[in-house]
């Protein structure tokens, strides 16, 4: 459930703020560069504070560096030290919205980078989410924490005002690592009031859409990608070591220090790209088109009242169910959000997230339980279909240009359905070209053959999902 649907909030479209699922986190993050470059209204005071905290960190990480206090250098880790904002639901953490933060161990190691960072000359506070780069387990989560409890008390007041234009209730409270007081060196804690998050009775915060990107500006990958391409031979080297996996940070970090103009150039050249939010229009992670499908494939399944309570019942449901999903993705448009915009398909788990949506409406409404990812012992399955314990029913998802869309027929499914002991098992067998198409008659001849040799039924559902349907009677 979103955060408009459950305070009843309208043209959730016009608006600059995230609309936050309130069950699980979202996959984005805040970028610092963007919060640096934006115009949005509460742009201007987050980046004067991401700028008055990344000075003052590196003030204090010079002074212990020189003075060797140990004083000084347990402030230095407690202002690196940083939880999780779970109140923006945003991060890596599966289907809980509560995730984890930088701990004692990654601050020792946040310390260590800063001073990397003055050996890099690396000053300018926009270079903040180059820290995944110098530090072993600090990725886009954990960069997104940093700078979200840097401006979070900006972020309060922002949601604060959207409360009340909305008459939205908020309530009292606790919050930690409200904002950092530079002159007494430490974090300060409160409460506030915040909506509340009806499943985790934590407050809410809410994020501009602007401050949003799927991964930050500097990510690993750009280093690694960028290496490739320098002069320097041992750079290239690491480069290859990189996308392998096979190299240290320490090793990494002793080779860019003898390259510092490298380094340098990477995040310059980076910058110029001029990095842009997500693109929330188009939606291309597919974060909010399958809330979008469900509510229409409940609506549907609501006007037909289908009742599930024996196996003739729950047979007849699995049909009229996967009758739906080809009918929604040929004939309503859904083949259409398969697509990316360079009209490449997307892969099979973001098809599976549509076909879950899509099931999902259909199911809450006949008390049906639906599984994705269940593990049968020999692998996992897409999708279990469930009414108590003794009706149940599998359903797999393949592409037919897989080079494994043959073997899934005749050797994984039934090797899944055996684990699980179940007679009767769907493919969804998505098509994206003529020659999909094409092949499906013989996918037809081999599920039956598959289904006599094990004694149990397999049977075979085309999609055609291609973008132009006069193939369809083919199927």
């Amino acid at each position: 459930m979103y955060f408009s649907e459950y305070y009843k909030i309208r043209d959730i479209n016009k608006e600059d703020w995230l609309d936050l699922d309130l069950e699980e986190d979202t996959n984005l993050f805040i970028d610092p560069v963007l919060v640096l470059d934006s115009s949005h209204p509460i742009a201007k005071v987050s980046a004067e504070q991401i700028i008055s905290f990344f000075k003052n960190a590196l003030i204090l990480v010079d002074m212990a560096r020189k003075t060797k206090n140990k004083n000084a250098i347990s402030k230095v880790q407690d202002m690196l030290k940083f939880p999780e904002v779970h109140e923006t639901g945003l991060g890596y953490a599966e289907n809980s919205c509560m995730g984890s933060g930088i701990s004692t161990k990654n601050a020792l190691e946040l310390h260590e980078a800063l001073i990397n960072f003055l050996e890099f000359g690396l000053e300018n506070p926009i270079y903040i989410g180059t820290l995944s780069l110098f530090v072993e387990g600090i990725g886009p989560d954990r960069i997104s924490d940093l700078v979200t409890n840097i401006i979070k008390k900006e972020l309060i007041i922002y949601t604060q005002n959207i409360c009340k234009k909305y008459n939205i209730p908020i309530t009292k409270r606790p919050i930690s690592h409200i904002e950092y007081d530079p002159k007494e060196e430490r974090w300060i804690n409160g409460t506030v009031e915040l909506p509340i998050n009806p499943f985790n009775k934590s407050g809410v915060i809410l994020v501009p859409k602007e401050f949003l990107r799927k991964l930050p500006t500097f990510g690993l990958e750009d280093f690694w990608d960028y290496f490739g391409t320098l002069d320097s031979d041992e750079l290239r080297f690491y480069a290859t070591l990189g996308i392998t996996k096979r190299i240290s940070k320490e090793d990494l970090i002793a080779e860019l220090i003898k390259n510092k103009e490298s380094l340098l150039k990477i995040l310059e050249d980076r910058l110029k790209e001029k990095p842009k939010p997500y693109d929330f229009e188009h939606d291309p992670l597919l974060l909010r088109i399958p809330y979008w499908v469900e509510k229409q494939s409940e609506k549907f399944a609501r006007s037909i009242n289908f009742s599930v309570f024996n196996k003739p019942t729950f047979d007849n449901f699995m049909v009229e169910l996967l009758k739906h999903i080809k009918n929604m993705i040929e004939h309503e448009g859904i083949y259409k959000i398969l697509y990316n915009d360079n009209e490449k398909p997307k892969n099979e788990k973001q098809v599976q997230k549509v076909i879950y949506a899509i099931s999902k409406g259909f199911c809450v409404c006949s008390n049906v339980n639906i599984a994705p990812e269940v593990d049968t012992g020999s692998g996992l399955i897409d999708f279990q279909f469930s009414k108590g314990f003794r009706l149940k029913c599998l359903v797999e998802v393949k592409f037919v240009n897989s080079s494994n869309f043959e073997h899934g027929i005749k050797e994984q499914l039934p090797q899944y359905m055996e684990a699980q002991q179940i007679n009767k098992s769907f493919i969804l067998a998505i098509c994206h070209t003529e020659d999909d198409l094409n092949k499906i008659p013989k996918a037809h001849e081999l599920a039956r053959d598959t289904s006599k040799k094990i004694e149990k039924e397999i049977i075979l559902i085309p999609i055609d999902a291609t973008p132009n349907k006069k193939t369809a009677s083919k199927i």
